[in-house]
């Protein structure tokens, strides 16, 4: 398991964790599922034009790392 430690944020950033590599993704979701945390997994990399012209996300497909933050919505 990856020490999500190392990839804590800044206390001033909304962000929880941020860029874990993208290859950790799976690990991390299921741990952070197992005990009871709902968070949204925003994808960092490449923005390929896949939202309009200007390419306003990245697609997890194009990712190369991931950031989590507390899921408002949940």
């Amino acid at each position: 398991m990856i020490n999500l430690e190392i990839f804590k944020s800044p206390a001033n950033e909304i962000a929880v964790y941020k860029n874990i590599p993208i290859d950790q993704l799976n690990s991390v979701r299921a741990f952070l599922r197992a005990n009871g945390h709902k968070y949204r997994f925003i994808f960092r990399g490449p923005r390929t034009g896949h939202f309009g012209s200007k390419g306003l996300y990245t697609t997890k497909s194009d990712a190369v790392a991931f950031s989590v933050y507390k899921d408002w919505n949940l």
